[in-house]
């Protein structure tokens, strides 16, 4: 769920940060406090997060496609038993036959 409220700039140290979210460069924030901060990707995310008002770690980020993925794969492998046996099963019955 995005924020889409406007930041106030609280703090003058981060109203590049605060411009850059509220024009719609999140990337681009957590890009340029990555490079201002020297700090890895996550604490980065994490801080401008926090300034958008979303506590770092709350979204689940990639559960959609868990649950349209995990149905999919069960319907391919069944797809693929119910070919086999449908293989076999004319095998069979070509053998009696007597193909």
């Amino acid at each position: 769920m995005e924020n889409n409220n406007k930041i106030e700039n609280t703090n003058p140290e981060d109203k590049k940060y605060i411009d850059l979210i509220n024009t719609g460069n999140f990337l681009l924030a957590v890009k340029e406090y990555k490079e201002d901060h020297n700090c890895g990707l996550k604490e980065a995310k994490d801080y401008i997060d926090r300034l958008r008002g979303i506590e770092p770690g709350s979204q689940k980020e990639g559960c959609c496609i868990k649950i349209i993925s995990i149905p999919f794969i069960v319907f391919v492998l069944l797809t693929g038993a119910i070919i086999i046996v449908l293989k076999k099963l004319k095998e069979f019955i070509n053998k009696l036959k007597g193909y």
